[in-house]
């Protein structure tokens, strides 16, 4: 009975419902995608979300991923075949120390690069400046009891390609650790 119906459809009437269907699998594709991205992200910046597709219903993504996230397993394979289970200790690292950044160096963006870099490693960047000089070497103070995370800093910096010259306490530091960019 249904290829009598079918025979009587006309075939630019087919494709164009053949087309539609393409559509909509290509749109639920993507919003899987994204919701996969938010699970993944469980604290995810929702400013950075909606800034990076204004056309999203934030509150309806948020509602998606509250349902799939109260499932009984936690095992979200089933409704999504290509997500996979989050590790142990893959999730976003504690902040180690508040990070002051000051360009000293004479390259634009330097800081702003630099406090990238921090963040992913788990500190928390403050302040971002331009040095009224420059400087020959970059510098690194820290708050008295912070000598690790200093030394975490500088290594950071020089596989960043910056050379550091010095790395010292200061008491009177307002900030966990102050970096001053110098040349690269």
């Amino acid at each position: 009975m249904l290829t009598n119906h079918l025979s009587k459809i006309s075939p630019k009437f087919l494709v164009k419902g053949l087309a539609l269907v393409g559509l909509l699998l290509l749109v639920a594709g993507n919003a899987r995608i994204i919701l996969e991205n938010i699970l993944k992200s469980k604290d995810i910046d929702e400013r950075i979300v909606s800034a990076a597709n204004p056309r999203l219903n934030r509150k309806l993504l948020e509602e998606a991923a509250d349902v799939l996230e109260s499932s009984q397993s936690g095992d979200l394979t089933a409704i999504f075949p290509s997500a996979t289970l989050e590790q142990e200790g893959s999730e976003t690292p504690e902040i180690r120390a508040k990070v002051e950044i000051e360009n000293a160096s004479g390259i634009t963006g330097a800081a702003a690069s630099l406090a990238e870099v921090l963040e992913t490693k788990g500190y928390q960047v403050s302040a971002i400046s331009t040095a009224p000089s420059l400087l020959e070497k970059t510098t690194v103070v820290y708050k008295v009891g912070l000598e690790r995370e200093a030394q975490e800093v500088k290594q950071i910096l020089e596989n960043q390609q910056w050379i550091v010259g010095l790395v010292e306490p200061d008491q009177n530091q307002t900030s966990d650790i102050r970096i001053a960019l110098g040349k690269k």
